[in-house]
């Protein structure tokens, strides 16, 4: 989550742990909006490159 545990950040890392290669990403907002949506997949970009790693993210924008 980004305003509280599990943090997007940490669950990234786990996901690396993981071994998990391909993911899909989706925010229970039903509309695009750069402060909700895209905060939440900036959230994913960052934990990615925190720990350098790579996971395949199918984003859902808008439902």
């Amino acid at each position: 989550m980004r305003h509280w545990s599990p943090w997007i950040e940490d669950t990234i890392r786990e996901m690396l742990e993981d071994g998990i290669t391909h993911a899909i990403s989706l925010v229970l907002a039903p509309h695009y909006s750069k402060l909700s949506i895209a905060k939440y997949h900036a959230k994913i970009t960052t934990g990615l490159e925190m720990y350098r790693g790579h996971i395949e993210f199918a984003r859902v924008e808008s439902y």
